[in-house]
């Protein structure tokens, strides 16, 4: 497989058996090792059915990586499927990711660079709630609100709070109105 440096690339993997709570009965992972002899671990995710998915993206300009896949269970589908990976320069892009690559500290740890070098701005917003509370066209709408103002990055929870979790304390109703119920339920004081 071809892939460019800083650009995603996806693996599908395909189960041998069905599961019944796949997104909680076992765990799926890639070890990515290159040439150099960096190793990277990315986890795999459910995609319905017997398809499970491992997106991978170089974070070494060029050079050839090599993966195997594994799983919590024994599944010849998941565990033990292999391939390789040929990581070259991609074509010319105005994309500052594909150009200088992932952001990392900088040498002295004072302030982000890329991957090349080239300083790097953090301009952040938070969206705690946004995958889970907003439809796709809001997210749509939100990105480009906050693209126009300059924003290069949103701060988002991947996974939802466990909404059946035990508090030690409630809100008092009349207040709770004016809060969301997740912060209700949270027992978070608000006087």
């Amino acid at each position: 497989m071809l892939a460019h440096p800083w650009r995603e690339c996806e693996l599908t993997l395909t189960a041998a058996h069905d599961y019944s709570s796949p997104y909680t009965d076992l765990e799926v992972w890639g070890e990515f090792t290159h040439a150099a002899g960096t190793t990277l671990r990315r986890p795999a995710f459910w995609d319905g059915g017997r398809t499970w998915k491992i997106r991978f993206a170089s974070p070494i300009a060029t050079g050839r990586w090599t993966w195997r896949s594994f799983s919590s269970v024994d599944d010849a589908g998941l565990s033990g499927q292999a391939g390789e990976i040929r990581c070259e320069a991609g074509p010319p892009t105005d994309h500052r990711f594909y150009r200088h690559g992932f952001w990392r500290m900088s040498p002295r740890g004072r302030n982000l660079v890329h991957s090349d070098g080239t300083p790097a701005l953090l301009v952040a917003d938070t969206a705690w709630a946004l995958p889970w509370r907003a439809t796709q066209e809001q997210c749509r709408v939100y990105a480009a609100d906050r693209r126009a103002k300059g924003f290069n990055a949103v701060l988002l929870m991947s996974v939802q709070p466990d909404m059946h979790a035990k508090v030690l304390a409630i809100v008092p109703p009349t207040r709770a109105s004016m809060w969301d119920s997740r912060i209700c339920r949270a027992g978070i004081s608000i006087n």
